[in-house]
Protein backbone atom coordinates (compact mmCIF):
# COMPACT_ATOMS: atom_id res chain seq x y z
CA UNK A 1 0.00 0.00 0.00
CA UNK A 2 1.11 3.42 -0.91
CA UNK A 3 2.60 5.55 2.55
CA UNK A 4 0.59 8.63 2.04
CA UNK A 5 3.39 10.48 4.44
CA UNK A 6 6.27 9.73 3.16
CA UNK A 7 7.53 8.65 -0.42
CA UNK A 8 9.00 5.19 -1.08
CA UNK A 9 12.86 4.95 -0.02
CA UNK A 10 15.55 3.03 -2.49
CA UNK A 11 15.28 0.04 -0.26
CA UNK A 12 11.50 -0.14 -0.77
CA UNK A 13 11.23 0.73 -4.44
CA UNK A 14 14.21 -2.47 -4.51
CA UNK A 15 12.05 -4.52 -2.55
CA UNK A 16 8.67 -3.66 -4.78
CA UNK A 17 10.75 -4.49 -8.06
CA UNK A 18 11.84 -8.04 -6.84
CA UNK A 19 8.47 -8.90 -5.99
CA UNK A 20 7.04 -7.90 -9.63
CA UNK A 21 10.10 -10.03 -11.09
CA UNK A 22 8.80 -12.79 -8.79
CA UNK A 23 4.97 -12.16 -10.29
CA UNK A 24 6.28 -11.92 -13.79
CA UNK A 25 8.56 -15.42 -13.33
CA UNK A 26 5.07 -16.96 -11.92
CA UNK A 27 2.72 -15.64 -15.01
CA UNK A 28 5.00 -17.02 -17.25
CA UNK A 29 4.99 -20.32 -15.36
CA UNK A 30 1.42 -20.50 -15.32
CA UNK A 31 1.11 -19.83 -19.11
CA UNK A 32 3.58 -22.05 -20.05
CA UNK A 33 2.66 -24.74 -18.03
CA UNK A 34 -0.63 -24.40 -16.88
CA UNK A 35 -1.71 -23.31 -13.00
CA UNK A 36 -2.07 -26.83 -11.41
CA UNK A 37 1.77 -27.10 -12.80
CA UNK A 38 3.46 -24.56 -11.04
CA UNK A 39 5.08 -24.99 -7.65
CA UNK A 40 6.75 -21.97 -5.17
CA UNK A 41 10.23 -24.21 -6.22
CA UNK A 42 9.66 -23.45 -9.70
CA UNK A 43 8.71 -19.85 -9.43
CA UNK A 44 11.15 -19.32 -7.13
CA UNK A 45 13.65 -20.76 -9.73
CA UNK A 46 12.37 -19.25 -12.69
CA UNK A 47 13.05 -15.77 -10.60
CA UNK A 48 16.17 -16.58 -10.09
CA UNK A 49 16.29 -16.56 -6.33
CA UNK A 50 15.74 -19.18 -3.80
CA UNK A 51 12.77 -20.63 -2.07
CA UNK A 52 13.65 -19.14 1.01
CA UNK A 53 13.66 -15.53 -0.42
CA UNK A 54 10.95 -16.37 -1.94
CA UNK A 55 8.84 -16.80 1.20
CA UNK A 56 10.32 -13.34 2.68
CA UNK A 57 7.96 -12.43 -0.19
CA UNK A 58 4.96 -14.11 -0.73
CA UNK A 59 2.95 -17.12 1.72
CA UNK A 60 2.42 -19.21 -1.54
CA UNK A 61 1.96 -19.61 -5.17
CA UNK A 62 -1.22 -17.80 -5.67
CA UNK A 63 -0.13 -14.49 -3.85
CA UNK A 64 3.09 -14.60 -5.81
CA UNK A 65 0.55 -14.81 -9.15
CA UNK A 66 -1.52 -11.96 -7.99
CA UNK A 67 2.11 -10.00 -6.98
CA UNK A 68 2.23 -7.02 -4.87
CA UNK A 69 -0.78 -4.94 -3.60
CA UNK A 70 -1.01 -1.63 -6.02
CA UNK A 71 0.37 1.59 -5.31
CA UNK A 72 -0.14 5.08 -5.73
CA UNK A 73 2.96 6.72 -7.13
CA UNK A 74 4.60 9.17 -4.57
CA UNK A 75 4.39 12.16 -7.25
CA UNK A 76 0.58 12.12 -7.88
CA UNK A 77 0.00 11.52 -4.42
CA UNK A 78 1.98 14.44 -3.08
CA UNK A 79 0.30 17.16 -6.04
CA UNK A 80 -2.85 15.60 -4.74
CA UNK A 81 -2.07 16.17 -1.04
CA UNK A 82 -1.05 19.74 -2.36
CA UNK A 83 -3.74 21.07 -4.82
CA UNK A 84 -6.41 23.46 -3.92
CA UNK A 85 -8.69 22.26 -6.55
CA UNK A 86 -12.16 21.01 -6.46
CA UNK A 87 -11.46 17.31 -5.21
CA UNK A 88 -13.40 15.08 -7.00
CA UNK A 89 -11.31 16.84 -10.17
CA UNK A 90 -7.97 16.21 -8.46
CA UNK A 91 -8.98 12.58 -7.58
CA UNK A 92 -9.44 11.82 -11.26
CA UNK A 93 -6.31 13.38 -11.75
CA UNK A 94 -4.57 11.35 -9.35
CA UNK A 95 -6.19 8.24 -10.58
CA UNK A 96 -5.56 8.29 -14.47
CA UNK A 97 -1.66 9.10 -13.34
CA UNK A 98 -2.02 5.38 -11.11
CA UNK A 99 -3.53 3.93 -14.07
CA UNK A 100 -1.10 5.41 -16.84
CA UNK A 101 1.71 3.79 -15.05
CA UNK A 102 -0.05 0.23 -15.47
CA UNK A 103 -0.20 0.44 -19.32
CA UNK A 104 2.76 -1.86 -19.95
CA UNK A 105 0.82 -4.14 -17.82
CA UNK A 106 -2.29 -5.14 -20.13
CA UNK A 107 -1.33 -8.77 -20.44
CA UNK A 108 -0.53 -9.57 -16.80
CA UNK A 109 -4.06 -8.17 -16.39
CA UNK A 110 -5.59 -10.40 -18.94
CA UNK A 111 -4.19 -13.41 -17.28
CA UNK A 112 -5.04 -12.59 -13.57
CA UNK A 113 -8.04 -12.03 -15.03
CA UNK A 114 -8.54 -15.42 -16.48
CA UNK A 115 -7.42 -17.07 -13.61
CA UNK A 116 -9.74 -15.28 -11.22
CA UNK A 117 -12.48 -16.81 -13.08
CA UNK A 118 -11.17 -20.43 -12.07
CA UNK A 119 -9.07 -19.89 -8.94
CA UNK A 120 -10.40 -18.52 -6.03
CA UNK A 121 -7.88 -17.89 -4.12
CA UNK A 122 -6.41 -15.54 -7.04
CA UNK A 123 -10.08 -13.44 -6.94
CA UNK A 124 -9.67 -13.34 -2.93
CA UNK A 125 -6.20 -11.96 -3.52
CA UNK A 126 -7.39 -9.70 -6.15
CA UNK A 127 -10.42 -8.00 -4.40
CA UNK A 128 -8.19 -7.58 -1.24
CA UNK A 129 -5.58 -5.38 -3.34
CA UNK A 130 -8.32 -3.80 -4.53
CA UNK A 131 -9.97 -3.17 -1.06
CA UNK A 132 -6.54 -2.03 0.20
CA UNK A 133 -6.17 0.76 -2.71
CA UNK A 134 -9.30 2.10 -2.33
CA UNK A 135 -9.23 2.28 1.18
CA UNK A 136 -5.41 4.08 0.79
CA UNK A 137 -7.38 6.41 -1.59
CA UNK A 138 -9.87 7.18 1.02
CA UNK A 139 -7.07 8.05 3.75
CA UNK A 140 -6.10 10.97 1.13
CA UNK A 141 -9.51 12.07 0.55
CA UNK A 142 -9.81 12.44 4.49
CA UNK A 143 -6.60 14.85 4.07
CA UNK A 144 -8.28 16.66 1.73
CA UNK A 145 -11.84 16.97 3.31
CA UNK A 146 -10.99 16.07 7.03
CA UNK A 147 -14.37 16.77 7.94
CA UNK A 148 -16.07 14.94 6.11
CA UNK A 149 -15.03 10.99 6.09
CA UNK A 150 -18.38 9.85 4.88
CA UNK A 151 -18.08 11.80 1.70
CA UNK A 152 -14.34 10.30 1.40
CA UNK A 153 -15.23 6.80 1.18
CA UNK A 154 -18.20 8.06 -1.06
CA UNK A 155 -15.02 9.80 -3.47
CA UNK A 156 -13.06 6.71 -2.62
CA UNK A 157 -15.70 3.86 -3.77
CA UNK A 158 -16.61 5.89 -7.10
CA UNK A 159 -13.14 6.23 -8.01
CA UNK A 160 -12.14 2.74 -8.08
CA UNK A 161 -15.32 1.95 -9.89
CA UNK A 162 -15.03 4.15 -12.31
CA UNK A 163 -10.90 2.76 -12.33
CA UNK A 164 -12.32 -1.07 -12.64
CA UNK A 165 -14.93 0.13 -15.54
CA UNK A 166 -12.17 1.74 -17.82
CA UNK A 167 -9.82 -1.29 -16.93
CA UNK A 168 -12.59 -3.30 -18.10
CA UNK A 169 -12.43 -1.59 -21.43
CA UNK A 170 -8.98 -1.55 -21.85
CA UNK A 171 -8.66 -5.41 -21.63
CA UNK A 172 -11.48 -6.23 -23.96
CA UNK A 173 -10.53 -3.82 -26.64
CA UNK A 174 -7.67 -2.66 -28.67
CA UNK A 175 -8.45 1.25 -27.98
CA UNK A 176 -5.15 2.95 -25.50
CA UNK A 177 -5.33 3.36 -22.40
CA UNK A 178 -5.29 7.17 -22.34
CA UNK A 179 -8.14 7.61 -24.20
CA UNK A 180 -10.17 5.42 -22.69
CA UNK A 181 -9.44 7.32 -19.65
CA UNK A 182 -10.04 10.33 -20.50
CA UNK A 183 -13.84 9.54 -21.81
CA UNK A 184 -14.42 7.38 -18.45
CA UNK A 185 -12.59 9.77 -15.81
CA UNK A 186 -13.85 12.76 -16.99
CA UNK A 187 -17.13 12.33 -15.37
CA UNK A 188 -15.77 11.61 -12.17
CA UNK A 189 -15.73 15.83 -11.78
CA UNK A 190 -19.50 16.16 -11.86
CA UNK A 191 -20.57 12.88 -10.22
CA UNK A 192 -17.73 13.80 -7.50
CA UNK A 193 -19.68 17.68 -8.05
CA UNK A 194 -23.23 16.16 -6.48
CA UNK A 195 -22.17 14.43 -3.71
CA UNK A 196 -20.39 17.32 -2.64
CA UNK A 197 -23.93 19.28 -2.82
CA UNK A 198 -24.97 16.64 0.20
CA UNK A 199 -21.68 17.40 2.20
CA UNK A 200 -21.61 19.60 5.02
CA UNK A 201 -18.74 20.73 3.71
CA UNK A 202 -20.13 21.38 0.03
CA UNK A 203 -22.41 24.27 -1.20
CA UNK A 204 -25.86 22.81 0.31
CA UNK A 205 -24.09 22.28 3.91
CA UNK A 206 -26.90 19.28 4.19
CA UNK A 207 -26.16 16.00 6.41
CA UNK A 208 -25.29 13.04 3.96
Amino acid sequence: MTDTRHPPSLRDRRRRQTARDIQAAALRLVCAQGFDQVTTEAIAAEAGISPRTFFNYYPYKEAAIVGPPPALPAEAVARFLAAEGAVPTDLAALMRAHLLALEDARERFRILRSLARTQPKILALHQGSILALREGVERLVAQRLPDDPVLARYLAMLTLDAARIALDHWLEHDEPLAQVLDRVLSRLPDLGALLLQFSPSGSAHAPL
